[in-house]
Protein backbone atom coordinates (compact mmCIF):
# COMPACT_ATOMS: atom_id res chain seq x y z
CA UNK A 1 0.00 0.00 0.00
CA UNK A 2 1.07 3.85 -1.07
CA UNK A 3 0.13 7.03 -0.04
CA UNK A 4 0.57 10.19 -2.80
CA UNK A 5 2.48 8.88 -5.70
CA UNK A 6 4.44 10.52 -8.39
CA UNK A 7 3.75 8.93 -11.87
CA UNK A 8 4.98 8.75 -15.38
CA UNK A 9 2.20 7.66 -17.93
CA UNK A 10 3.44 6.41 -21.05
CA UNK A 11 0.18 6.21 -24.04
CA UNK A 12 0.24 4.16 -26.97
CA UNK A 13 -0.90 7.39 -28.83
CA UNK A 14 2.29 9.07 -27.70
CA UNK A 15 4.55 6.53 -28.88
CA UNK A 16 2.05 6.06 -32.35
CA UNK A 17 3.17 9.61 -32.85
CA UNK A 18 6.69 9.20 -32.00
CA UNK A 19 6.79 6.29 -34.50
CA UNK A 20 4.86 8.17 -36.97
CA UNK A 21 7.70 11.16 -37.05
CA UNK A 22 10.47 8.70 -37.55
CA UNK A 23 8.56 7.00 -39.96
CA UNK A 24 7.82 10.24 -41.79
CA UNK A 25 12.06 11.14 -41.65
CA UNK A 26 12.56 7.56 -42.75
CA UNK A 27 10.44 7.86 -46.10
CA UNK A 28 11.71 11.26 -46.77
CA UNK A 29 15.55 9.72 -46.52
CA UNK A 30 14.61 6.92 -48.48
CA UNK A 31 12.86 9.78 -51.59
CA UNK A 32 16.17 11.82 -51.03
CA UNK A 33 17.98 8.16 -51.41
CA UNK A 34 16.63 7.27 -54.88
CA UNK A 35 16.68 11.52 -56.53
CA UNK A 36 20.44 11.62 -55.32
CA UNK A 37 21.11 7.98 -56.90
CA UNK A 38 19.23 8.94 -59.91
CA UNK A 39 20.58 11.38 -60.48
CA UNK A 40 24.57 9.71 -59.99
CA UNK A 41 23.29 7.26 -62.45
CA UNK A 42 23.80 4.43 -59.94
CA UNK A 43 20.53 2.82 -58.67
CA UNK A 44 19.11 -0.19 -60.06
CA UNK A 45 15.49 -1.80 -60.24
CA UNK A 46 16.57 -4.15 -57.54
CA UNK A 47 18.38 -1.53 -55.49
CA UNK A 48 14.89 0.61 -55.29
CA UNK A 49 12.94 -3.13 -54.54
CA UNK A 50 15.33 -4.08 -51.66
CA UNK A 51 14.85 -0.39 -49.59
CA UNK A 52 11.49 -0.02 -50.11
CA UNK A 53 10.97 -3.85 -48.98
CA UNK A 54 13.24 -3.08 -45.87
CA UNK A 55 11.23 0.10 -45.26
CA UNK A 56 7.89 -2.17 -45.35
CA UNK A 57 9.38 -4.65 -43.06
CA UNK A 58 10.19 -1.25 -40.31
CA UNK A 59 6.40 0.18 -40.83
CA UNK A 60 5.05 -3.55 -39.81
CA UNK A 61 6.86 -3.17 -36.41
CA UNK A 62 5.12 -0.25 -36.06
CA UNK A 63 1.70 -0.90 -36.79
CA UNK A 64 2.21 -4.42 -34.62
CA UNK A 65 3.30 -2.25 -31.61
CA UNK A 66 7.18 -2.58 -31.18
CA UNK A 67 8.08 0.72 -30.95
CA UNK A 68 11.69 0.24 -29.44
CA UNK A 69 12.24 -2.04 -32.19
CA UNK A 70 11.04 0.10 -35.07
CA UNK A 71 12.98 3.33 -33.67
CA UNK A 72 15.93 1.41 -33.70
CA UNK A 73 15.68 -0.24 -36.53
CA UNK A 74 14.08 2.93 -38.56
CA UNK A 75 17.47 5.07 -37.62
CA UNK A 76 19.57 2.50 -38.58
CA UNK A 77 17.82 2.20 -41.88
CA UNK A 78 18.12 6.50 -42.27
CA UNK A 79 22.37 6.08 -40.91
CA UNK A 80 22.66 3.17 -43.85
CA UNK A 81 20.60 5.36 -46.56
CA UNK A 82 22.53 8.64 -46.25
CA UNK A 83 26.30 6.41 -46.00
CA UNK A 84 25.13 4.48 -49.01
CA UNK A 85 24.67 7.58 -50.99
CA UNK A 86 27.75 9.47 -50.22
CA UNK A 87 29.44 6.23 -50.70
CA UNK A 88 28.31 5.95 -54.01
CA UNK A 89 28.98 9.75 -54.41
CA UNK A 90 32.63 9.63 -53.74
CA UNK A 91 32.50 6.35 -56.86
CA UNK A 92 31.49 8.65 -58.53
CA UNK A 93 33.74 11.97 -57.57
CA UNK A 94 36.71 9.48 -58.16
CA UNK A 95 35.81 8.06 -61.55
CA UNK A 96 35.56 12.10 -62.87
CA UNK A 97 38.39 13.46 -60.93
CA UNK A 98 40.69 10.24 -62.56
CA UNK A 99 38.90 11.91 -66.00
CA UNK A 100 39.96 15.07 -65.50
CA UNK A 101 43.43 13.89 -64.53
CA UNK A 102 43.96 11.52 -67.73
CA UNK A 103 42.54 14.10 -69.90
CA UNK A 104 44.97 16.41 -68.67
CA UNK A 105 48.21 13.94 -68.47
CA UNK A 106 46.48 13.91 -71.96
CA UNK A 107 46.89 16.94 -72.85
CA UNK A 108 50.42 17.31 -71.27
CA UNK A 109 51.76 14.52 -73.18
CA UNK A 110 50.05 15.95 -76.66
CA UNK A 111 52.25 19.32 -75.91
CA UNK A 112 55.41 16.94 -75.13
CA UNK A 113 54.84 14.82 -78.34
CA UNK A 114 54.17 18.33 -80.06
CA UNK A 115 57.60 19.69 -79.44
CA UNK A 116 59.41 16.69 -80.36
CA UNK A 117 57.99 16.48 -83.46
CA UNK A 118 58.53 20.49 -84.53
CA UNK A 119 61.79 19.53 -83.64
CA UNK A 120 61.51 17.61 -87.30
CA UNK A 121 58.98 19.98 -88.62
CA UNK A 122 60.86 19.75 -92.31
CA UNK A 123 60.04 15.94 -92.16
CA UNK A 124 56.54 15.92 -90.28
CA UNK A 125 53.00 16.88 -91.50
CA UNK A 126 52.35 20.29 -89.75
CA UNK A 127 48.81 19.86 -89.57
CA UNK A 128 49.55 16.67 -86.94
CA UNK A 129 51.91 19.02 -85.06
CA UNK A 130 48.88 21.77 -84.92
CA UNK A 131 46.09 19.23 -83.50
CA UNK A 132 48.48 18.42 -80.83
CA UNK A 133 48.74 21.88 -80.09
CA UNK A 134 45.56 22.46 -79.99
CA UNK A 135 44.75 19.79 -77.24
CA UNK A 136 46.05 21.89 -74.19
CA UNK A 137 43.22 24.62 -75.08
CA UNK A 138 40.35 22.49 -76.48
CA UNK A 139 37.63 20.04 -75.27
CA UNK A 140 38.50 16.85 -76.60
CA UNK A 141 37.74 13.50 -75.45
CA UNK A 142 40.27 11.21 -74.03
CA UNK A 143 40.11 8.81 -76.56
CA UNK A 144 40.57 11.56 -79.27
CA UNK A 145 43.31 12.79 -77.15
CA UNK A 146 44.86 8.90 -77.52
CA UNK A 147 44.58 8.60 -81.26
CA UNK A 148 46.16 11.50 -81.88
CA UNK A 149 49.18 10.41 -79.28
CA UNK A 150 49.28 7.10 -81.21
CA UNK A 151 49.48 9.01 -84.73
CA UNK A 152 52.34 11.26 -83.51
CA UNK A 153 54.41 7.91 -82.36
CA UNK A 154 53.61 6.27 -85.29
CA UNK A 155 55.26 8.93 -87.38
CA UNK A 156 58.11 9.88 -84.69
CA UNK A 157 59.02 6.17 -84.62
CA UNK A 158 60.02 6.30 -88.38
CA UNK A 159 62.64 8.82 -87.50
CA UNK A 160 65.54 8.94 -84.58
CA UNK A 161 64.71 11.17 -82.38
CA UNK A 162 67.70 12.79 -80.84
CA UNK A 163 64.80 14.01 -78.01
CA UNK A 164 63.22 11.01 -77.15
CA UNK A 165 64.81 8.80 -74.30
CA UNK A 166 65.85 5.18 -75.10
CA UNK A 167 62.71 3.76 -73.80
CA UNK A 168 60.41 6.08 -75.64
CA UNK A 169 62.24 4.96 -79.00
CA UNK A 170 61.78 1.22 -77.97
CA UNK A 171 58.44 1.73 -77.80
CA UNK A 172 57.96 3.18 -80.70
CA UNK A 173 59.50 0.52 -82.46
CA UNK A 174 56.97 -1.81 -80.72
CA UNK A 175 54.17 0.43 -81.54
CA UNK A 176 55.33 0.14 -85.48
CA UNK A 177 54.92 -4.20 -85.44
CA UNK A 178 51.65 -3.83 -84.06
CA UNK A 179 51.40 -3.04 -80.00
CA UNK A 180 49.68 0.12 -80.36
CA UNK A 181 47.50 -0.22 -77.20
CA UNK A 182 50.22 -1.15 -74.98
CA UNK A 183 52.78 0.97 -76.18
CA UNK A 184 50.97 4.33 -76.29
CA UNK A 185 49.81 3.57 -72.39
CA UNK A 186 53.53 2.70 -71.95
CA UNK A 187 54.59 6.13 -73.59
CA UNK A 188 52.45 8.15 -71.44
CA UNK A 189 54.04 6.08 -68.46
CA UNK A 190 57.78 7.58 -69.25
CA UNK A 191 56.26 11.32 -69.42
CA UNK A 192 56.32 13.74 -67.24
CA UNK A 193 53.43 12.78 -63.87
CA UNK A 194 50.33 15.10 -63.04
CA UNK A 195 51.54 17.06 -60.04
CA UNK A 196 49.25 15.16 -57.18
CA UNK A 197 48.26 18.88 -56.17
CA UNK A 198 46.80 19.07 -59.72
CA UNK A 199 45.15 15.84 -59.04
CA UNK A 200 43.73 17.07 -55.88
CA UNK A 201 42.33 20.17 -57.43
CA UNK A 202 40.45 17.52 -60.25
CA UNK A 203 39.03 15.80 -57.45
CA UNK A 204 38.11 18.91 -55.38
CA UNK A 205 36.63 20.83 -58.84
CA UNK A 206 34.67 17.62 -59.10
CA UNK A 207 33.19 17.25 -55.58
CA UNK A 208 32.28 21.25 -55.32
CA UNK A 209 29.94 20.48 -58.47
CA UNK A 210 28.67 17.63 -57.16
CA UNK A 211 27.73 19.13 -53.94
CA UNK A 212 25.89 22.23 -56.29
CA UNK A 213 28.34 24.82 -55.65
CA UNK A 214 28.76 25.30 -59.54
CA UNK A 215 30.52 28.85 -59.01
CA UNK A 216 33.44 27.54 -57.28
CA UNK A 217 34.02 24.73 -59.25
CA UNK A 218 34.10 26.59 -62.45
CA UNK A 219 35.73 29.18 -61.00
CA UNK A 220 38.61 27.38 -59.57
CA UNK A 221 38.50 25.42 -62.92
CA UNK A 222 39.44 28.31 -64.87
CA UNK A 223 42.00 29.43 -62.50
CA UNK A 224 43.52 25.83 -62.90
CA UNK A 225 43.39 25.44 -66.98
CA UNK A 226 44.76 29.46 -67.06
CA UNK A 227 47.42 28.37 -64.72
CA UNK A 228 48.36 25.30 -66.36
CA UNK A 229 48.91 27.26 -69.63
CA UNK A 230 51.58 29.58 -67.88
CA UNK A 231 55.61 28.47 -68.13
CA UNK A 232 56.38 29.31 -65.06
CA UNK A 233 56.74 26.01 -62.91
CA UNK A 234 57.91 28.32 -59.99
CA UNK A 235 54.75 30.38 -60.00
CA UNK A 236 52.56 27.03 -61.41
CA UNK A 237 54.02 25.45 -57.99
CA UNK A 238 53.15 28.37 -55.39
CA UNK A 239 49.72 29.12 -56.84
CA UNK A 240 48.83 25.03 -56.85
CA UNK A 241 49.41 25.56 -53.08
CA UNK A 242 47.25 28.74 -52.97
CA UNK A 243 44.53 27.21 -55.21
CA UNK A 244 44.19 24.03 -53.38
CA UNK A 245 44.14 25.61 -50.14
CA UNK A 246 40.94 28.14 -51.82
CA UNK A 247 39.55 24.68 -52.92
CA UNK A 248 39.38 22.75 -49.50
CA UNK A 249 37.75 25.71 -48.16
CA UNK A 250 35.21 25.86 -50.61
CA UNK A 251 34.81 22.19 -50.04
CA UNK A 252 34.00 22.55 -46.32
CA UNK A 253 31.64 25.35 -46.83
CA UNK A 254 29.73 23.22 -49.30
CA UNK A 255 29.78 20.03 -47.27
CA UNK A 256 28.19 21.73 -44.54
CA UNK A 257 25.90 23.54 -46.39
CA UNK A 258 24.39 20.70 -48.14
CA UNK A 259 23.98 18.42 -44.60
CA UNK A 260 22.57 21.90 -43.41
CA UNK A 261 20.47 21.12 -46.09
CA UNK A 262 19.52 18.16 -46.05
CA UNK A 263 18.65 18.05 -42.67
CA UNK A 264 15.83 20.35 -43.01
CA UNK A 265 14.21 18.22 -45.71
CA UNK A 266 14.03 15.79 -43.20
CA UNK A 267 12.76 17.77 -40.73
CA UNK A 268 10.03 19.08 -42.58
CA UNK A 269 8.65 15.54 -43.27
CA UNK A 270 8.60 15.43 -39.47
CA UNK A 271 7.14 18.52 -38.75
CA UNK A 272 4.02 17.89 -41.75
CA UNK A 273 3.48 14.29 -40.17
CA UNK A 274 2.93 16.20 -37.05
CA UNK A 275 0.17 18.36 -38.27
CA UNK A 276 2.70 21.44 -38.63
CA UNK A 277 1.97 23.91 -41.70
CA UNK A 278 3.97 21.88 -44.15
CA UNK A 279 3.83 24.36 -46.90
CA UNK A 280 4.62 27.49 -45.26
CA UNK A 281 7.63 25.75 -43.45
CA UNK A 282 8.96 24.29 -46.47
CA UNK A 283 8.19 28.11 -48.25
CA UNK A 284 10.79 29.18 -45.62
CA UNK A 285 13.34 26.21 -46.07
CA UNK A 286 13.32 27.05 -49.53
CA UNK A 287 14.40 30.79 -48.68
CA UNK A 288 16.76 29.75 -46.50
CA UNK A 289 18.75 27.24 -49.00
CA UNK A 290 18.47 30.43 -51.35
CA UNK A 291 20.79 32.52 -49.20
CA UNK A 292 23.20 29.64 -49.17
CA UNK A 293 24.08 30.49 -45.61
CA UNK A 294 24.78 27.29 -43.55
CA UNK A 295 24.34 29.68 -40.59
CA UNK A 296 20.93 30.81 -41.49
CA UNK A 297 19.89 27.00 -42.45
CA UNK A 298 20.95 25.43 -38.80
CA UNK A 299 18.92 28.35 -36.99
CA UNK A 300 15.82 27.60 -39.17
CA UNK A 301 16.81 24.06 -38.27
CA UNK A 302 16.98 24.66 -34.59
CA UNK A 303 13.82 26.55 -35.05
CA UNK A 304 12.00 23.75 -36.65
CA UNK A 305 13.19 21.18 -33.89
CA UNK A 306 11.76 23.46 -30.98
CA UNK A 307 8.31 23.23 -32.75
CA UNK A 308 8.25 19.53 -33.55
CA UNK A 309 9.56 18.97 -30.06
CA UNK A 310 6.34 21.49 -28.39
CA UNK A 311 3.87 19.69 -30.91
CA UNK A 312 4.93 16.27 -30.25
CA UNK A 313 4.68 17.06 -26.19
CA UNK A 314 1.47 18.65 -26.33
CA UNK A 315 0.02 16.02 -28.11
CA UNK A 316 1.62 13.41 -25.49
CA UNK A 317 0.14 15.02 -22.67
CA UNK A 318 -3.13 15.88 -23.95
CA UNK A 319 -3.18 11.54 -24.46
CA UNK A 320 -2.28 11.40 -20.98
CA UNK A 321 -4.72 13.14 -19.50
CA UNK A 322 -7.17 11.42 -21.24
CA UNK A 323 -5.87 8.24 -20.63
CA UNK A 324 -5.86 8.91 -16.65
CA UNK A 325 -9.30 10.50 -16.93
CA UNK A 326 -10.73 7.51 -19.21
CA UNK A 327 -9.44 4.88 -16.84
CA UNK A 328 -10.42 6.63 -13.34
CA UNK A 329 -14.27 6.89 -15.07
CA UNK A 330 -13.78 3.02 -15.62
CA UNK A 331 -13.26 2.41 -11.69
CA UNK A 332 -16.68 4.71 -11.36
CA UNK A 333 -14.72 8.07 -10.65
CA UNK A 334 -17.09 11.23 -11.57
CA UNK A 335 -15.00 12.23 -14.53
CA UNK A 336 -17.19 14.85 -16.58
CA UNK A 337 -16.49 16.92 -19.40
CA UNK A 338 -13.97 19.82 -19.51
CA UNK A 339 -11.59 17.88 -16.85
CA UNK A 340 -8.81 17.54 -19.45
CA UNK A 341 -8.66 21.30 -20.30
CA UNK A 342 -9.09 22.41 -16.70
CA UNK A 343 -5.65 19.88 -15.49
CA UNK A 344 -3.75 21.25 -18.55
CA UNK A 345 -4.20 25.15 -17.32
CA UNK A 346 -4.88 24.84 -13.75
CA UNK A 347 -2.18 22.17 -13.33
CA UNK A 348 -4.66 20.27 -11.18
CA UNK A 349 -7.95 18.54 -10.31
CA UNK A 350 -10.06 16.72 -8.42
CA UNK A 351 -12.47 13.88 -9.40
CA UNK A 352 -15.04 12.63 -6.60
CA UNK A 353 -15.94 8.83 -6.30
CA UNK A 354 -19.75 8.42 -5.11
CA UNK A 355 -19.01 5.39 -2.98
CA UNK A 356 -16.05 7.29 -0.99
CA UNK A 357 -18.24 10.63 0.82
CA UNK A 358 -16.55 13.66 1.71
CA UNK A 359 -12.80 11.84 0.04
CA UNK A 360 -11.69 12.43 -4.00
CA UNK A 361 -8.50 12.10 -5.87
CA UNK A 362 -6.62 15.13 -6.83
CA UNK A 363 -4.57 15.14 -9.96
CA UNK A 364 -1.45 17.56 -10.28
CA UNK A 365 0.62 17.79 -13.71
CA UNK A 366 -0.03 20.62 -16.48
CA UNK A 367 1.43 20.31 -20.33
CA UNK A 368 4.72 20.65 -19.53
CA UNK A 369 5.29 18.04 -17.04
CA UNK A 370 5.49 14.70 -18.10
CA UNK A 371 4.56 13.55 -14.84
CA UNK A 372 1.97 13.54 -13.03
CA UNK A 373 0.98 13.23 -8.94
CA UNK A 374 -2.09 11.69 -7.68
CA UNK A 375 -3.18 11.50 -4.10
CA UNK A 376 -6.18 11.06 -1.89
CA UNK A 377 -7.39 14.35 -0.85
CA UNK A 378 -10.09 15.11 1.92
CA UNK A 379 -12.91 17.35 0.62
CA UNK A 380 -13.71 18.92 4.42
CA UNK A 381 -11.65 20.04 7.07
CA UNK A 382 -14.39 18.99 9.68
CA UNK A 383 -13.90 15.43 8.97
CA UNK A 384 -13.18 12.42 11.02
CA UNK A 385 -9.75 12.11 10.59
CA UNK A 386 -10.17 8.24 11.47
CA UNK A 387 -11.47 7.66 8.07
CA UNK A 388 -8.42 8.90 6.03
CA UNK A 389 -6.21 5.80 6.05
CA UNK A 390 -8.92 3.98 5.00
CA UNK A 391 -9.46 6.47 2.08
CA UNK A 392 -5.85 5.86 1.31
CA UNK A 393 -5.87 2.37 1.07
CA UNK A 394 -9.02 2.24 -1.17
CA UNK A 395 -7.30 4.47 -3.12
CA UNK A 396 -4.18 2.47 -3.50
CA UNK A 397 -6.53 -0.42 -5.02
CA UNK A 398 -8.17 1.58 -7.47
CA UNK A 399 -4.62 2.96 -8.46
CA UNK A 400 -3.66 -0.82 -8.84
CA UNK A 401 -7.04 -1.38 -10.88
CA UNK A 402 -6.25 1.88 -13.12
CA UNK A 403 -2.53 0.79 -14.06
CA UNK A 404 -4.24 -2.78 -15.30
CA UNK A 405 -7.07 -0.74 -17.04
CA UNK A 406 -4.48 1.66 -18.80
CA UNK A 407 -2.10 -1.40 -19.77
CA UNK A 408 -5.55 -3.00 -21.54
CA UNK A 409 -4.95 0.09 -24.10
CA UNK A 410 -1.56 -0.16 -24.51
CA UNK A 411 -0.51 2.35 -21.77
CA UNK A 412 2.08 2.32 -18.46
CA UNK A 413 1.55 4.15 -15.83
CA UNK A 414 4.85 3.60 -13.90
CA UNK A 415 5.48 4.91 -10.05
CA UNK A 416 8.26 7.14 -10.21
CA UNK A 417 8.34 7.70 -6.06
CA UNK A 418 5.51 6.70 -3.59
CA UNK A 419 4.93 7.49 -0.09
CA UNK A 420 3.45 5.28 2.92
CA UNK A 421 -0.43 5.34 3.62
CA UNK A 422 -0.41 7.41 6.77
CA UNK A 423 2.75 8.94 5.75
CA UNK A 424 1.69 12.87 5.28
CA UNK A 425 -1.72 13.91 6.33
CA UNK A 426 -4.69 14.38 4.15
CA UNK A 427 -4.61 17.64 2.04
CA UNK A 428 -7.80 19.01 2.05
CA UNK A 429 -9.57 20.35 -0.49
CA UNK A 430 -12.07 23.49 -1.08
CA UNK A 431 -14.72 20.74 -3.16
CA UNK A 432 -16.72 23.97 -3.96
CA UNK A 433 -14.06 26.17 -5.76
CA UNK A 434 -12.60 23.00 -7.19
CA UNK A 435 -15.69 22.22 -8.62
CA UNK A 436 -16.55 26.01 -9.97
CA UNK A 437 -13.29 25.27 -11.72
CA UNK A 438 -14.15 22.05 -13.79
CA UNK A 439 -17.62 23.42 -14.61
CA UNK A 440 -16.54 26.75 -16.06
CA UNK A 441 -15.17 24.82 -18.82
CA UNK A 442 -17.86 23.30 -21.31
CA UNK A 443 -16.18 22.49 -25.14
CA UNK A 444 -17.19 19.11 -25.70
CA UNK A 445 -15.41 17.07 -27.89
CA UNK A 446 -15.55 13.30 -29.87
CA UNK A 447 -16.15 10.75 -27.36
CA UNK A 448 -16.78 13.42 -24.37
CA UNK A 449 -12.98 14.66 -24.59
CA UNK A 450 -11.70 17.51 -23.91
CA UNK A 451 -9.22 19.32 -26.05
Amino acid sequence: MSGPKVVRVVTREELVALGESVLARLDQALAMWRDQCSQLGQITDDDMNKAVSRRDTLEALLRADQFQAFTKGANGEIGFLQSDVEARRQAAIEAKARERSRKESGRQNAKALAKALRAKSGEIEADLIAELESVATGDLSIAAIDQLLARGIQLLSRREASQLTEAQRQLASRLASGEATQTLEQWKATQVKIDPRQEALHRLITELAMLGDVSASDRLNTQLASLMQSGDPSQQAMRLDSLLIDARNAKANAVALDQAAKELQLLAAELKSAGIDAASWQTRVEQACQQKSTETLRKLADEGRGELSDALRSKAALARRHAVLHGLAKLGYSVQEGMSTTLAQDGRLVIKKPDMPGYGIEVAGGTANERLQVRAVALSALRDTARDLDAESRWCQDFTKLQAELRVSGNELVIEKALPVGAVPLRVVDIEAAEHTVNRTTTPTAKGRQQ
